[in-house]
């Protein structure tokens, strides 16, 4: 018997892909977010999960709501599972965030940078502690499975987030380099499996076709 940790990120907002999202950004489900959470219903079900947990963002809170509505397993909401802290970054392109990255370090403007370039180090005014880099969010991360190794041992537990909780938990959990681009969409489910001494034992992507 083992703890299967099962993670996905919410459906799509109209700003997916346009603005970082934050804390306090405010904006629903589209129809097809409505139909990806709809579509994954049967799939959490095959887990045969006994709990589930959600960030306290809106959006995630109603794709939860969607995907266990007949399973009658209502998600708890955590702050370890909330989105990145990005104070200064909220709502703001991500093209436009780079730019910021590039002139502060004095790079070339046409130089290439990965959001995960952005978010490895603390740089400038930053430095506050006014967003989360990599390592804050990993802590995060492993706070939170430790408290579902505690609290759920031997069951099978649900969790809807965000992309970048996601995409760090691969790379903590695999040891994996941020250089590696591990692309995290609606599709992309992140199975964690654990003994019951809590150690890892399987660490599985998968992509989903039909959501």
């Amino acid at each position: 018997m083992n703890t299967n940790i099962y993670i996905v990120k919410g459906g799509e907002t109209a700003l997916t892909g346009q603005v970082w999202h934050g804390a306090d950004t405010i904006s629903s489900l589209t129809v097809q977010g409505e139909k990806s959470a709809a579509t994954l219903q049967s799939r959490v079900f095959s887990w045969g999960i006994s709990v589930a947990y959600t960030s306290p963002q809106k959006r995630i809170i109603d794709s939860a709501e969607i995907v266990l509505k007949d399973i009658n397993i209502i998600a708890t909401v955590t702050e370890d599972l909330g989105p990145r802290k990005i104070t200064p970054f909220e709502g703001m392109a991500g093209e436009d965030v780079k730019a910021l990255y590039r002139q502060h370090n004095g790079l070339d403007p046409e130089c290439k940078i990965t959001s995960d370039a952005v978010f490895s180090k603390e740089w400038g005014p930053w430095e506050s502690g006014a967003f989360e880099i990599n390592d804050r969010l990993r802590t995060r991360i492993k706070h939170f499975i430790d408290m579902v190794l505690d609290s759920h041992p031997r069951q099978n537990v649900f969790v809807q987030t965000h992309v970048d909780w996601i995409r760090e938990a691969y790379r903590l959990f695999t040891g994996a380099p941020e250089t590696e681009d591990y692309v995290v969409n609606t599709k992309t489910v992140l199975n964690l499996t654990f003994n019951d001494n809590k150690e890892l034992i399987t660490v599985e992507r998968e992509e989903m076709p039909n959501r």
